[in-house]
């Protein structure tokens, strides 16, 4: 199958010369599918790549004549969309940075009393004014209390999360300690 590297890039074309190529199938070099490009008939909506500079991040966006456009990522079957950028982090009181879609907060010297909130601030460049914050306790590594984790409000470059004690059967004013791991993802 020939390449566009094949052809003479010497050769000379009018200036009305309109190519099409079929891009059914991208493969790679040992002729496995790499990608495949489905057709829409009259789609006005693209999907845009972009390489970048070094130090920045090349992109993928949604792109077309729509005033917006959505990007939708659909898995196979029972797949998982996978975003692959993460980080920890360790926090006691106050505020803690971490400038990833998602990631891992640890929080650890928790000594709420039952029903007493502690608040959190994550401080983050991936959160936008109009993003969703969500928060889930991923481990808790304690010796009393019951932790939930509280999702809270989102502005641009922060969200606030809670961490509450909930009485084990409304009973009880054990106090947290412990460790807990709480994940987030931005969306």
């Amino acid at each position: 199958m020939p390449r566009l590297s094949d052809y003479d890039p010497a050769l000379k074309y009018g200036a009305d010369l309109d190519v099409t190529i079929d891009l059914a199938d991208i493969r790679d070099a040992n002729n496995n599918e790499l990608l495949e490009l489905d057709t829409v008939a009259s789609a006005v909506n693209y999907i845009q790549i972009a390489n970048s500079i070094a130090g920045a991040a090349p992109s993928l966006t949604s792109a077309g004549d729509d005033t917006n456009v959505s990007l939708q990522l659909s898995p196979k079957g029972t797949g998982i969309v996978v975003l692959a950028d993460r980080s920890t982090g360790t926090i006691v009181s106050g505020s803690i940075t971490i400038n990833t879609q998602r990631g891992r907060i640890t929080t650890t010297v928790l000594s709420a009393g039952s029903g007493a909130v502690e608040y959190f601030d994550l401080i983050n460049s991936k959160i936008a004014a109009n993003s969703e914050v969500f928060y889930f306790l991923d481990f808790w590594a304690g010796s009393a209390g019951r932790p939930v984790v509280g999702g809270g409000t989102a502005s641009a470059g922060r969200s606030t999360f809670s961490i509450i004690n909930v009485p084990v059967n409304g009973l009880g004013s054990a106090q947290l300690n412990g460790t807990a791991v709480i994940r987030f993802i931005v969306l």
